[in-house]
C-alpha cells in the first residue's frame, strides 16, 4: 500500500473516530486548536446527552491512535426541548459546552465538568431546575422555575443581562465553591434566596426574596437587595430594599447589635410589667377603713 493511500485511509479513520468520540451528535469542524461539534437536534431515546472530551478515559485509545489531542467544544444551538419529558446533559473531563437559542421545560438537569456558557435561552421549568458547571456563564437568558432552583459553579459563576425567577414558596440556591459570582444587569427573585461564594461582584443588579435572603461570603463590592429578612454570614443586617456596601458592614453590624440590645431591654421591661400586673391581680389592694 503506498503512502498516499495509507494517509487517505488514516484520515478517513480519524474522522470516523472523532465522530465516535463526540457521540455522533452533530457536525464536526476541526481547527488548529479545537474540535467543535455542532448539535442542532435531540434524540429522545438517548435519555442523556453525554458530552465527552478527547481526554476522557473512554476515548484515550482512539485519541492516542489518531492524534486527537485537542479540546472538544459542543455547541447546542436552536433546540426546543419543551416537548420532552425530561432533559439531562452531562459533560466530562474539562469539556467546553455552549448552549444557545434553546428552550427548556420539564426537569432540566445540566451538569458540566468543564466550562458551560448558556446564551439567549428560555427556561420555563417545571418542577425544578439544576445547572452546575466548573465555570458557568448565563447570558441574555430568562429562567423561571416553579419549584426549587439550583445554580452553581466550582469556580466562577457569571449572570449577565438575565433574569432568574422562582415560585414565591420556593428557593433559589446560588453558589461558587472557590471563585466569584458576577452579577451584571441581573434580576434574581425567589421565595427564599441563598447565595454562597468567597467573592461577589455586582453591577446594576437586584436580588430579592419574599421571605428571606441569606448571603455567605468573604468579600463583595455592593449589593442591591430587597427582602423582609436579610442575613449576611448568619447575622441579620437589614430589612426592605437596601443597598449594602462592604464598607458599611461594621456600621450595619453595630446598628443591628444596638437593635438587638433594645429588643432585649424591651422584652425585659414587658416581662417586668406583666409580672407586676399579675401580682396586682393575685393580690388586690385592700380598701382602707374609714
Amino acid at each position: 500500500m503506498n503512502d498516499k493511500l495509507e494517509r487517505k485511509m488514516y484520515n478517513s479513520l480519524r474522522k470516523i473516530s472523532i465522530k465516535y468520540i463526540t457521540g455522533n451528535l452533530g457536525k464536526i469542524v476541526e481547527s488548529d486548536d479545537r474540535i467543535t461539534c455542532y448539535i442542532n437536534h435531540y434524540n429522545e431515546s438517548s435519555k442523556v446527552i453525554r458530552l465527552y472530551n478527547s481526554s476522557s478515559e473512554e476515548n484515550m485509545k482512539l485519541t492516542k491512535s489518531y492524534n486527537i489531542n485537542k479540546p472538544i467544544y459542543y455547541v447546542i444551538d436552536g433546540i426546543n426541548f419543551e416537548n420532552y419529558a425530561s432533559i439531562t446533559m452531562a459533560g466530562y473531563d474539562n469539556v467546553n459546552v455552549i448552549i444557545r437559542n434553546c428552550k427548556f421545560k420539564y426537569f432540566p438537569f445540566i451538569c458540566i465538568r468543564g466550562t458551560c456558557r448558556i446564551e439567549s435561552c428560555d427556561f420555563d421549568c417545571y418542577p425544578s431546575l439544576d445547572i452546575i458547571a466548573d465555570d458557568l456563564s448565563i447570558i441574555d437568558s430568562k429562567i423561571n422555575s416553579y419549584r426549587n432552583t439550583r445554580i452553581g459553579s466550582k469556580h466562577n459563576l457569571c449572570i449577565s443581562n438575565s433574569s432568574i425567577f422562582c415560585n414565591s414558596k420556593n428557593n433559589i440556591n446560588m453558589s461558587s465553591i472557590n471563585g466569584t459570582i458576577y452579577l451584571d444587569n441581573a434580576i434574581i427573585d425567589a421565595g427564599r434566596l441563598y447565595i454562597e461564594s468567597p467573592s461577589i461582584l455586582s453591577k446594576d443588579s437586584l436580588i430579592s426574596a419574599i421571605s428571606e435572603i441569606k448571603i455567605k461570603n468573604d468579600t463583595f463590592n455592593s449589593l442591591n437587595v430587597n427582602s423582609p429578612n436579610i442575613f449576611y454570614n448568619d447575622d441579620k443586617i437589614g430589612t426592605g430594599n437596601v443597598i449594602i456596601r462592604s464598607d458599611d458592614l461594621p456600621l450595619i453590624n453595630s446598628r443591628m447589635e444596638l437593635i438587638n440590645v433594645l429588643k432585649k431591654v424591651n422584652y425585659k421591661c414587658e416581662n417586668k410589667i406583666n409580672e407586676e400586673i399579675n401580682r396586682l391581680r393575685n393580690n388586690p389592694i385592700k380598701k382602707l377603713k374609714r
